[in-house]
C-alpha cells in the first residue's frame, strides 16, 4: 500500500536536494518519477526545482495541472509513472493537498511532498499543516543554527520576500531578530 510523505525542515535543510536524490535513485533502478512543485514557489523558475547545492529538474506546477487534468488523462500519467515528488509543498493549500492524498489512495502511487513547516511568523502554511494532520509518515529534515542547537524556525536576515537573505534558527536565537 503506497503512502502520504510530508519531509519538513527549515531553509537550508536540504529539501530540495533530498527530493532531487531520492528521485535520481528511483531513476537509477529505471522507475519513472513524475515532480511537481506548487505554482506559489518562484524562487527557481516557474518550472523547475533547484536545490542551493546546484541540482536541478524540471517540474511541473501541481495546480495547473489537478486544474487542467481530465480523469482519462490524470488516469493515464498517473499509470505511466511509479512515484510522485512535490516541491515546495507549504505553498499549497488544502484542496491540492488532499488532491495528493487522493492520487496515493486512488492509484496506489506514493507521493513524497517536501516543503517548510512554518512561516517567518512561526505559523505553520496551509499545506504543511494539512499535511501534518493527513500524511501517513511524517518525517523531519534537521538543521543546525548558528548556536549550535537544533534549527527550528526560519529568519529574514535582509531584502525582500522573493531575494532576500534567509537563515534557520534555534527559537532561543529567533528572539535576536524578531
Amino acid at each position: 500500500m503506497s503512502k502520504l510523505y510530508f519531509y519538513y525542515g527549515t531553509m537550508g535543510a536540504a529539501k530540495s536536494a533530498e527530493a532531487l536524490i531520492c528521485k535520481h535513485r528511483y531513476e537509477e533502478i529505471g522507475k519513472s518519477v513524475l515532480v511537481f512543485k506548487s505554482k506559489h514557489a518562484s524562487r527557481d523558475g516557474s518550472n523547475y526545482i533547484k536545490s542551493r547545492l546546484g541540482m536541478y529538474a524540471e517540474a511541473i506546477i501541481l495546480e495547473d495541472f489537478m486544474n487542467t487534468i481530465s480523469t482519462k488523462e490524470l488516469k493515464a500519467i498517473i499509470a505511466a509513472h511509479d512515484i510522485i515528488i512535490v516541491d515546495e509543498v507549504q505553498f499549497c493549500n488544502e484542496k491540492t493537498i488532499d488532491f495528493l492524498a487522493y492520487l496515493v489512495d486512488t492509484f496506489d502511487i506514493p507521493v513524497l511532498c517536501y516543503g517548510l513547516k512554518t512561516d517567518l511568523n512561526t505559523h505553520l502554511f496551509e499545506g504543511s499543516k494539512r499535511l501534518l494532520e493527513i500524511a501517513d509518515v511524517i518525517v523531519e529534515i534537521k538543521n543546525i543554527c548558528d548556536c549550535g542547537n537544533k534549527a527550528l524556525f526560519n529568519v529574514k536576515i535582509s531584502g525582500d520576500d522573493i531575494n532576500g537573505e534567509y537563515k534557520a534558527c534555534c527559537r532561543k536565537c529567533l528572539y535576536k531578530y524578531i
